[in-house]
């Protein structure tokens, strides 16, 4: 009967060590005057999330299928992406107005991609201002970008 108490409380402290130990993406540290919208959603406070020239984040699990679809220029649909180094890019998106920067981070062994953008401002200043909180983000969570 001792032996069952033990399995069963190693078997709960397993469990429990493995809750605290996932990361939540919805806990990531985010600059300052970003608010967490759930499901790995963000917006920069002070605009409406996806109106207006507000900033925007998103962070998913990775997909394979996202290398053909972001990381390529796609005339017809007025999609451009340019590679800024280290793992990190920055597009156009004329065609959905919206513009921003993106990569990929690996955390807890998984691989997430990372896009902050900017809807219908297409000012250089707004597109750049994504880079530099894509950046702030990374040195916040201690992230890096990787190749993917």
């Amino acid at each position: 009967m001792k032996i069952w108490k033990i399995i069963t409380a190693l078997t709960i402290l397993f469990l429990f060590i493995g809750m605290v130990s996932a990361t939540d993406i919805n806990n990531l540290k985010v600059p300052d005057g970003w608010k967490a919208l759930g499901g790995g959603s963000y917006h920069e406070e002070g605009d409406s999330p996806g109106q207006g020239s507000g900033q925007n984040m998103m962070i998913q699990k990775w997909d394979d299928s996202f290398k053909e679809e972001y990381y390529q220029n796609i005339t017809e649909e007025q999609y451009t992406v340019t590679d800024t180094g280290n793992n990190t890019y920055m597009y156009i998106d004329d065609f959905n107005e919206d513009a921003g920067s993106f990569e990929v981070v690996e955390i807890d062994g998984e691989k997430y991609f990372v896009n902050f953008w900017t809807v219908d401002n297409m000012d250089v200043e707004e597109i750049a201002d994504t880079s530099l909180f894509m950046q702030e983000f990374n040195q916040l969570n201690n992230l890096k970008p990787v190749e993917v």
